[in-house]
Order: C-alpha cells, then sequence, then structure tokens
C-alpha cells in the first residue's frame, strides 16, 4: 500500500508522490563519549541491526534534551519580620528543576560506509562540558525514523543551504529536491513529505560525575552582615528585597556575633532560571536506578 499527501490551500491544490511506509529499526543503544577532558561530550546512536542488511539504509533523527538546574543558593528559613526572627521554612523554594528542548535540527545519516549496512556509534550531537547542561544530570530522547535515498538528499541539501547561507556555491532553496507538486499551477514547492511505518525512540541519562565538566563555582556573592541589628534585618527583607539564607547566631559566645547571609529570589528560585520544578515523569535520579 502506498501513501501520498493531499493538501488544498488558497485555492490551490498539492500532492506528494506515493511511497511505500518504511519500517524503522529499534535504537540499540546511546553512548557518550568525551575524547579528551577538554573535549565536549559526544552523543553516538547505533541503531539495531537493518532489517535488510543488502541494501544502504538511511535515516533521520530528532532530539528532546532535558537536564537539571540547580539554584546557586538554598535556604531553610526566613525572616519573619512580625516574630522579628528566623523561622525554619525548607519549602520557600524548590532545591532544584528542570530545563526541556527540542532541537530544531533533523539529522540524517547512511550505512554506506558500514560493514553489513549496520551504522554503529555514529555521531548525532555534542554537548559543551561548560553549558549548564552537564552541570549535574542530562537526559535526551533520541527518535528515530527509516527514510529514503531522496528524503536523505534532501535534508543534506537543506542542511547546507541552512548552515553555508550566502556561500558562491550553496544551493538555492529553490534548487532543493523535493516531491511535492502542485497540481493547479506552476508554483514551485518547497520541502519533502517522508512516510514511514514507526518511529523508534531511545532515552539516555548522563552523569556530570562521569565526564570532565568546567562548572566554574564563582565566589560568595551573597550579601553578608556582621552584627545585624532587628531593624537591619527588616531593611534586608522590606527595602532591599533579600532573603535569608543564613543565621550564624554566636553572639553568646566569647567575642561572638552575629552573622547573616542575603540572597535575591533569582538566585534562590531555579523558575526563574527559566526551569520547571515538577519532576518529569520519566525523570531518574541516579544512575544506578536505570
Amino acid at each position: 500500500m502506498e501513501y501520498y499527501l493531499h493538501i488544498e490551500t488558497d485555492g490551490e491544490v498539492y500532492e506528494s508522490e506515493p511511497q511505500k511506509p518504511l519500517r524503522t529499526e529499534a535504537i540499540a543503544e546511546v553512548n557518550a563519549m568525551q575524547d579528551t577532558p577538554e573535549s565536549n561530550i559526544d552523543v553516538l546512536v547505533s541503531p539495531d541491526a537493518p532489517f535488510d542488511p543488502q541494501k544502504t539504509n538511511y535515516y533521520s533523527w530528532t532530539y528532546v534534551e532535558t537536564w537539571e538546574v540547580h539554584p546557586d543558593y538554598t535556604t531553610v528559613i526566613y525572616f519573619d519580620t512580625e516574630k522579628m526572627s528566623p523561622v525554619f521554612d525548607p519549602n520557600q523554594f524548590p532545591t532544584r528543576g528542570w530545563k526541556h528542548v527540542t532541537s530544531s535540527t533533523i539529522l540524517v545519516g547512511t550505512s554506506l560506509n558500514y560493514a553489513g549496512q549496520h551504522i554503529q556509534r555514529l555521531k548525532l550531537y555534542d554537548i559543551d562540558r561548560a553549558n549548564e547542561r552537564m552541570y549535574y544530570r542530562y537526559s535526551g530522547l533520541i527518535r528515530q525514523r527509516a527514510i529514503t535515498k531522496a528524503e536523505y538528499e534532501y535534508e543534506l541539501a537543506r542542511l547546507q543551504a541552512g548552515t553555508e547561507m550566502g556561500g558562491l556555491f550553496t544551493p538555492l532553496p529553490s534548487a532543493l529536491p523535493t516531491n511535492i507538486r502542485c497540481l493547479t499551477s506552476k508554483k514551485h514547492v518547497i520541502g519533502y513529505v517522508g512516510c514511514a511505518l514507526n518511529t523508534s525512540e531511545h532515552r539516555f541519562f548522563l552523569d556530570a560525575t562521569d565526564y570532565s565538566i568546567d562548572h566554574p563555582y564563582p565566589k560568595d556573592a551573597r550579601k553578608w552582615l556582621d552584627n545585624c541589628n532587628e531593624g537591619d534585618c527588616l531593611r534586608m527583607v522590606q527595602v532591599e528585597g533579600m532573603y535569608l539564607c543564613e543565621w550564624k547566631d554566636e553572639r553568646y559566645r566569647p567575642d561572638g556575633k552575629l552573622q547573616t547571609a542575603w540572597a535575591y529570589n533569582y538566585q534562590l528560585d531555579v523558575r526563574l532560571k527559566g526551569a520547571k520544578a515538577e519532576k518529569p515523569e520519566f525523570w531518574i535520579d541516579s544512575k544506578y536506578d536505570e
């Protein structure tokens, strides 16, 4: 059975060429590799053995990224302006959060130069070792789809046009191959319609402790006050808009003093970093639990 896409819009009719849906192999594994302590982390994919090892196979991949985010500082107390004293409250701010990004790039590959037409450890993308994605724990969801040689060539040309825009030999968008035609006029269509029977998915996790990560810890940026009184604490809350982080009361010791540390909410709340506080359902906290 063959399928095609039929579109009617703005008085025009468009159709894609009929195609038989392709079966997509499962993803056997996803690995991550760091060549040197200064290298970024490469994400490598290996599909299952091909259904037909006698012919060249073509694939496309997309991916979704999720990573754990921590606040600059944490606090388990706050200064109560009515009681004029610190109060224990560990739930003011979430202690961590998660960010999500869906890649807008479609990656493609061919088995042409692999033994038995079986792709092994093909690099899809890399993660900067100094990026916050790798500061704590990272997860990627890889989606794999079998494609035709024509769709593979289209995606390659599209990637070239996107990365080499303005170059002398860069193909114009109108020169990209397409399998869509306008039936009612001579309008040229840009795009390509593929047809797959299924899409394979594979989720993986990476821990910062397994790699050489460039995660700088800056000098303490909280505001410290020595020997502050109740008026000072009230001012920090109501005027400065800051939150109490530390309360080191040593006034009853010889030569003791009261030390307090204060921070702004953007230093304490990961949601102000663009993270969500709700733990994703798929999230696994430890690699030993995977």
